[in-house]
């Protein structure tokens, strides 16, 4: 939820205010890229829509569980590649969501001049680097107006968005941002609830799919068709399965799917083929998924499938 709710406008708006200052007008910033040449991730990236200056650098957002060595080291090289990528170094936002891997390394870090964030020493990889976490803003939880940041690490770090405490009831930024979290909840709660209906309806399809190859085990070209398509409509339904369990790209599985096999895999496959004979697909997925083999794979159809698919691509390359 809360990288969700850093891509709100509102709250851009707020971070940047507070950590550039009154020079970056509202909506000055917008969320950039994230992905890096070396293929590594960080969590968030506000830029200019103007040109990149000292005076208005790239904003590196990081949310922390844990802070300790590794983090700070992964953290110095995202910075790294956001001032190679712009030639400004980044300012530096990390939200803790939890703590510091330990009492001697929280006191590596210094308190800041507004007394609501921590620094670290940062001289030569950014411009400044500030931690947001639930200890640094606990004694300014108290006063009438919260400081916009105070706010947002109150309901990062503390409390759950559903529960507005009473005390803070009144102050206008902390409801913008419980609005923009609840509504957030909101649409995950709906997605969950589409995914699961559409997680159901694919599964009866492949069952339909399943029961056709199961109950025609005839050789008319016609009937031949159609168990192909059914298998076909079981691949393709296993690759959309596997995405919506928070697996890979079907497209780029799809583009990929010689990788699929090991050269253990192709050898247990030839290894129970008779010549002569067609491949008993059940026994060979079966069998294989026993000894470890066919990890990719969720039923004989889509490896059946697969084989063939390979075997073709495989003999358009010689012709």
């Amino acid at each position: 939820m809360s990288k969700l709710l850093l891509n709100d406008p509102n709250v851009i708006n707020l971070i940047v205010r507070s950590l550039v200052g009154e020079i970056a007008p509202e909506n000055s910033y917008t969320v950039a890229q994230t992905e890096w040449p070396d293929n590594s991730r960080s969590d968030m990236l506000y830029t200019p829509r103007a040109e990149v200056t000292k005076t208005m650098p790239p904003l590196l957002i990081e949310i922390q569980y844990l802070v300790d060595q590794d983090f700070m080291l992964r953290l110095i090289h995202y910075a790294s590649s956001t001032y190679n990528r712009y030639r400004v170094l980044p300012l530096v936002l990390v939200i803790v969501t939890k703590g510091f891997s330990s009492t001697t390394f929280r006191r590596e870090f210094t308190v800041s001049s507004n007394g609501f964030l921590l620094e670290a020493s940062c001289l030569f990889w950014a411009k400044q680097c500030l931690l947001l976490s639930a200890d640094s803003i606990v004694g300014h939880l108290n006063q009438t107006t919260l400081d916009p940041m105070v706010a947002l690490g109150y309901l990062v770090t503390s409390h759950p968005p559903c529960l507005m405490p009473p005390q803070h009831k009144a102050n206008p930024t902390l409801m913008m941002l419980y609005s923009i979290a609840r509504e957030i909840l909101s649409k995950e709660e709906s997605t969950k609830s589409e995914k699961a209906n559409l997680i159901y309806r694919l599964e009866k399809a492949k069952k339909d799919f399943e029961t056709i190859l199961n109950e025609d085990d005839s050789q008319d070209s016609n009937k031949n068709k159609t168990r192909q398509s059914a298998e076909d409509g079981i691949m393709l339904i296993e690759k959309v399965q596997k995405d919506l369990e928070g697996g890979g790209d079907s497209i780029e599985e799809d583009n990929n799917t010689i990788a699929n096999y090991t050269l253990e895999d192709v050898q247990f496959i030839e290894s129970l083929t008779v010549p002569g004979k067609n491949k008993n697909w059940k026994d060979i997925f079966n069998k294989g998924k026993a000894k470890g083999h066919f990890k990719s794979y969720k039923s004989s159809y889509s490896l059946k499938s697969s084989y063939y698919h390979i075997q073709r691509r495989k003999k358009q390359k010689t012709d």
